[in-house]
């Protein structure tokens, strides 16, 4: 069962203590077109056992033209594989939609969002202690995002405190940031 109910479209079903091997395994949760797709992250126990369902989320959506859905999952685990971020389009205050980030965390299933202003929040890494992630950030510029236009990259605490930026982004049409991990 769920641990309650979705928080931003985000389903978690709490695993219990995590101990042993796990493979985590996305089901649609790559880059799809489909606007609205259903995502899913199973836990598999290496040593046997059946799968089970630890997140299913809406994974995708068109924004102003742009594909959304860049979950990864080798780099949004965190190192000690009792956290996933996750990237999931939420309402924007000013109408339309942005992708959030969201921890979920395994175990018990609690669900979180982290950097909450307007922005589009996209593409997180974990560092290796799992005390950060690094993230793309997209301004809100009026009606919703530019293609193209980004802040660069930005760094926040696990907890989503200590935002700050640490590489400034192209602002060029057709030059956007991209993270592939830490």
């Amino acid at each position: 069962m769920p641990s309650g109910p979705p928080a931003a479209g985000i389903e978690a079903y709490p695993l219990g203590v995590l101990c042993g091997e796990y493979a985590f395994v996305l089901n649609g949760g790559a880059i799809t077109l489909t606007p609205g797709a259903v995502a899913e992250m199973w836990a598999i126990p290496l040593a046997g056992g059946e799968p089970r369902l630890a997140v299913r989320y809406v994974n995708a959506t068109s924004l102003g033209g742009i594909s959304r859905g860049d979950n990864v999952l080798a780099q949004q685990l965190s190192p000690d594989g009792r956290r996933v971020v996750l990237s999931v389009v939420t309402p924007r205050s000013s109408g339309g939609q942005r992708p959030s980030l969201f921890i979920v965390e395994l175990e018990t299933g609690r669900t979180k969002m982290v950097g909450s202003d307007d922005a589009d929040n996209d593409m997180p890494a974990w560092s290796p202690d799992g005390n950060r992630m690094a993230y793309v950030r997209r301004p809100n510029l009026g009606s919703g995002p530019v293609s193209g236009f980004d802040d660069g990259f930005w760094l926040m605490n696990a907890d989503g405190t200590g935002v700050r930026q640490v590489i400034p982004g192209a602002q060029t049409h057709g030059s956007a940031s991209h993270l592939y991990g830490w």
